[in-house]
């Protein structure tokens, strides 16, 4: 998954808001002064207005050059816009000026993992905790994204995350922090003290939704494992839903009674496009346009393979062995049963290129993730082949493993071991219209397919 302004959104919602320096002054008079303009760019950034508080702390900067906190401002008002590359240019101006502040270090860290410059980011909030010991905020952030790079089993991360986590909680226990080592105990199969995690989460917010998901899910698990002392015969084979095809295929679909096809196969006439990376587009488009009925089609009958944590299809050898089993499956039921339909996404031949680009890459190194082996974003690879046009806004999902369009889009969709289920809120995503695909051969995980979303983006 990659979710655009994720550090905004948990920051602003999880964490506490960044700080400016300066007082905010209302009903003013025309400002004159650095300060005044400081001021009254503190009143814009209060009422939301981000780029009249950015004038202001611009003419506060040409005014004095010498304040680190006018740097500061303005690099906070260009990451909430995500402006990010501006935000960091100025929170790099501000340390210059005032190189052991960790609460800049903390902001820039903030805006390079926006950037999705993760590396960078542990290093300022590494640094802000040597200049500040006790920054609890600086922990729980590096702590996140240890936490994340942990999500493909990565034990030596997840350690990591849970030393972070356990430092940010005895120096003050917020839910967040509560939440996130309960991830990293969930991810561990630690139920138990994930369920205790989550208890406390709640304790401290009872309406935090994503902790009251945790919990149940915990719950759902633990229940299925005591079953499991017992034993139990699987239940009875049935037909599995039609799949599509492969590379090569002449996209005929069984279900097509169920759809209005021409309405949903939006790539039918994209040349550059296999027919596997067509079907994708078309499941893509049929669960944003029914996800009741996709669920009930498609999502619901796979319960039947599922012994505990174990999915194996009828008739194979191998099995795979999940985070959550059917308790992710039951979520993501639900979850669309109750989602609204949105609009069709229409294939972009420079956003399919942006997703080869990085298929190609992985596929020659065996890497995994949203960054290429020439640290490249997925919106700078995006930015190879074509322009965006504001409003405009982006995102990635990543899967590995599957053969088939149907397997790719149900997988994203169930998120199995996701805690924020964020590759299916990205393919539900309304603001998206326009998406690519790319898909071809990984030499550790077999396959790969990456999709690409936009909002505002043109081609060259």
């Amino acid at each position: 998954m990659f979710k655009k302004k994720i550090g905004i959104v948990l920051l602003s919602v999880m964490f506490c808001a960044p700080m400016f320096f300066g007082q905010a002054a209302f009903g003013q008079a025309a400002p004159r002064t650095a300060a005044e303009f400081n001021k009254r760019g503190l009143e814009y950034y209060d009422s939301d207005q981000y780029y009249k508080a950015i004038d202001d702390f611009t003419q506060a900067i040409r005014l004095d050059q010498s304040v680190w906190a006018y740097y500061n401002n303005r690099g906070l008002s260009y990451w909430y816009l995500d402006e990010n590359d501006k935000a960091i240019a100025d929170f790099n101006q501000a340390l210059k000026l005032n190189p052991n502040n960790a609460s800049v270090l903390a902001y820039r860290g903030d805006a390079y993992h926006d950037n999705y410059e993760f590396d960078k980011a542990i290093d300022d909030y590494t640094q802000a905790i040597k200049i500040k010991p006790d920054y609890y905020y600086a922990y729980q952030r590096r702590g996140y994204i240890y936490f994340k790079n942990s999500m493909f089993g990565d034990p030596i991360n997840r350690t990591r995350a849970l030393a972070d986590f356990n430092k940010a909680i005895e120096l003050n226990p917020t839910a967040f922090s509560y939440l996130y080592r309960a991830n990293c105990y969930y991810m561990s199969d630690n139920y138990a003290q994930a369920l205790a995690d989550v208890s406390k989460a709640l304790q401290i917010n009872p309406n935090y939704q994503e902790a009251k998901e945790l919990d149940a899910t915990l719950r759902q698990l633990q229940a299925m494992a005591s079953s499991r002392s017992s034993p139990q015969q699987p239940a009875a084979a049935a037909p599995v839903p039609n799949q599509t095809t492969q590379f090569d295929s002449n996209r005929a679909d069984p279900d097509a009674a169920n759809w209005d096809i021409a309405a949903l196969d939006t790539a039918a006439n994209a040349s550059y496009l296999t027919g596997l990376e067509k079907d994708v587009i078309l499941e893509m488009n049929k669960v944003r346009a029914n996800p009741q009925k996709y669920a009930e089609l498609y999502i619901q009958p796979r319960l039947r393979y599922y012994n505990g944590r174990e999915y194996r299809l009828p008739g194979s050898n191998v099995g795979l062995l999940t985070q959550e089993g059917a308790a992710a499956v039951n979520e993501c039921i639900a979850a669309l049963r109750s989602a609204r339909s949105v609009g069709v996404l229409k294939p972009e031949k420079g956003l399919s290129q942006a997703a080869k680009d990085l298929v190609t890459d992985q596929g020659r190194t065996g890497q995994t993730g949203h960054y290429g082996s020439d640290n490249s974003a997925p919106d700078t690879r995006m930015k190879r082949y074509g322009v965006f046009v504001s409003p405009y806004t982006w995102g990635e999902n990543i899967t590995y493993g599957s053969t088939t369009g149907r397997d790719i889009v149900c997988s994203l969709l169930i998120d199995d071991g996701v805690p924020d289920r964020g590759h299916r809120v990205t393919i539900m995503k309304a603001d998206y219209t326009q998406t690519g695909v790319a898909y071809g051969t990984h030499p550790q995980i077999r396959t790969i397919c990456t999709i690409t979303y936009a909002l505002g983006y043109k081609s060259n």
